[in-house]
């Protein structure tokens, strides 16, 4: 997941159900599968390290 700064809230409310959806799935959360961004059009930095570290990802 590509997410924002714990100081914005939608971003932090985002960050809180993704991690509780990998509770009630029983997916371990790996800092991997997690990367802060700025959530521009313009960051596409965070988008390659995401896709670079979870070579496996298909959504």
């Amino acid at each position: 997941m590509i997410g924002g700064s714990d100081a914005n809230t939608d971003a932090r409310e985002r960050k809180e159900a993704f991690l509780q959806i990998l509770k009630e799935y029983g997916i371990p959360f790996e800092d991997r599968n997690y990367i802060i961004s700025d959530l521009s059009k313009r960051d596409k930095k965070a988008a390659v390290s995401f896709m670079e570290n979870n070579p496996d990802v298909q959504a």
